[in-house]
């Protein structure tokens, strides 16, 4: 085949691209590749090429004669791959060479009667010195020159194939082990789940894989279970100690997200090459900061409270309402900082993401983020007015309708409520899932990974669809449509991620591995704090 030859044929002309070679096998009349050779050299490359199905023949110089020691090869036009023309008797023959003709399928018929073509080049037995020549006398590598057309950047959409009855079996498992286990088994469950789902997301053909020890998970499972014990049971004991305790751990909150992006990246590989997180505790704390004010601010009225009511005093005193009007001034400041911190905890992670040896960038800025923020806040404050609005011109039609005994107006008010209730919970969803893949696509969308650069294309009113419609169905199921509301989720978001590549997968190397507890990854679960992948 026409591989097979390219290879003898580059042992020949390493300076030959393959692919050119290719477009020369491909041409439709015949060509002989020409070296300065001696005729033995040159006979064991013509039987070399014979030997694919090729056939050759061999042109001496003028005054020079073949060599007795063999039979020539026969015609070549390494087009014709036929099956190799037998020699013919040893004395010269006087027949006009065999030349396909331009006019005839060279793969189905070779007209023998058509006077011989001379061929384009000619294999010329001469000093080993001279090197290659051709019989028109110039340059192979002239002869076979082209402009170099360097690739594009491939465009490698992320697949999914996981499907709602594989997985059902593995959820409706777990469920009955876990419960069987009082909750052992669950570690076991978090990895058979993300083993799924990991080996069915493919990118360039090959899966993901989740690479998390169940025994590592459950030891997560139990230090978070015991701080939550331990916070319960103290706070029976004493308000105060465990208000106390509650400061601790949700000022940990930071150095928990840490832990759950390292585990996360450790246990996720591709290609056989881990992915890592670099970022640092102290980061950590600067993104997500306003959990520990939000915690302090709280406390600054909290706790002369919880005295108040434990000494027989008056709880808000004045001083007491002086730092509840700091708590509600601090509040204000912390959600008008809000979009910021989003923007700090965007550039967390996806500048300290590595695949392998390789790094990652931030090109994102906070002005898009409060961008986000702002656009959000606007729909939800015209949702609020025009509730104002509408509640102000249908009281006074209830009340007119319901009569002066004031008849039916709980059923008026009722109906009414529900009409809000479903609409007002309708946009909020909209405009969470606007946030939500606003700041997806805006946050993946300027990473940079070594060369790799990464597009989201989500849409707000997709999942808010989806996640209304999955809701619905798993009340209406009694819960067991949940892996079919799962992997829904997963067909729509993970095909709309894609990855350009301006090269192959080839050039990323792994690195050193590092320990990484699920201590964080369990609080990031159980607590269903979005984490950003």
């Amino acid at each position: 085949g026409e591989a097979r030859l390219v290879t003898i044929l580059q042992k020949v002309f390493p300076s030959v691209t393959p692919d050119r070679l290719l477009a020369l096998l491909s041409k439709p009349k015949p060509f002989v590749l020409i070296r300065g050779i001696k005729e033995t050299q040159a006979r064991k490359l013509m039987e070399m090429l014979q030997t694919q199905g090729a056939t050759a023949e061999f042109v001496p110089s003028a005054g020079e004669s073949v060599s007795p020691s063999g039979p020539p090869p026969a015609v070549t036009s390494p087009v014709t791959r036929e099956t190799p023309v037998q020699p013919p008797p040893a004395a010269p023959s006087t027949a006009p060479p065999v030349v396909p003709s331009p006019d005839d399928n060279p793969e189905t018929h070779i007209d023998t009667t058509a006077p011989p073509s001379p061929p384009e080049f000619t294999l010329h037995p001469q000093a080993p010195d001279q090197g290659i020549t051709m019989g028109n006398t110039q340059n192979l590598e002239a002869q076979t020159a082209q402009p170099v057309v360097k690739p594009g950047p491939r465009r490698l959409a992320l697949k999914f194939n996981g499907s709602a009855g594989e997985y059902f079996r593995i959820w409706i498992v777990n469920i009955a082990l876990t419960i069987l286990t009082l909750g052992i088994y669950g570690a076991w469950a978090k990895v058979r789940t993300r083993r799924y789902f990991y080996s069915n997301t493919l990118l360039d053909g090959q899966p993901f894989d989740y690479t998390a020890r169940p025994g590592t998970i459950l030891m997560g499972h139990l230090i978070i279970g015991g701080a939550l014990l331990l916070m319960n049971i103290s706070g029976k004991f004493s308000p105060m100690i465990g208000y106390l305790i509650s400061v601790v751990a949700w000022s940990l909150v930071p150095f928990l997200m840490y832990k759950a992006h390292r585990f996360k990246a450790k246990t996720a590989m591709y290609r056989n090459i881990h992915f890592r997180f670099l970022g640092t505790p102290t980061e950590a704390y600067k993104a997500y900061a306003f959990i520990p004010i939000a915690v302090l601010l709280s406390l600054l009225v909290a706790l002369p409270a919880l005295t108040g009511a434990q000494d027989g005093a008056p709880a808000f005193t004045a001083p007491n309402m002086i730092l509840a009007g700091i708590m509600i001034l601090g509040g204000l400041l912390l959600a008008a900082s809000f979009p910021y911190f989003v923007f700090l905890q965007k550039r967390y992670l996806h500048q300290n993401l590595a695949y392998g040896k390789t790094g990652s960038t931030f090109l994102g800025g906070a002005r898009r983020i409060y961008g986000i923020y702002t656009r959000a806040s606007l729909m939800m404050l015209g949702v609020a007015v025009a509730a104002g609005i509408l509640v102000a011109i249908l009281i006074p039609m209830m009340i007119g309708m319901a009569g002066a005994e004031g008849q039916g107006v709980k059923t008026w008010v009722f109906g009414v409520g529900l009409i809000f209730y479903v609409a007002f919970g309708s946009v909020f969803l909209l405009v969470q899932q606007y946030i939500y893949a606003s700041t997806f696509n805006y946050a993946w969308g300027n990473t940079r990974i070594g060369p790799i650069t990464l597009k989201v294309s989500l849409e707000a009113k997709s999942l808010a669809w989806i996640r209304f419609t999955n809701v619905l169905a798993i009340i209406f199921s009694l819960g067991f449509l949940a892996p079919w509301a799962k992997i829904r989720r997963a067909r729509y978001i993970l095909p709309r991620t894609t990855v350009i590549l301006p090269g192959d997968m080839d050039a990323f190397e792994a690195a050193k591995g590092y320990e990484a507890g699920a201590a964080g990854d369990t609080a990031a679960d159980f607590f269903d704090w979005d984490i950003g992948w």
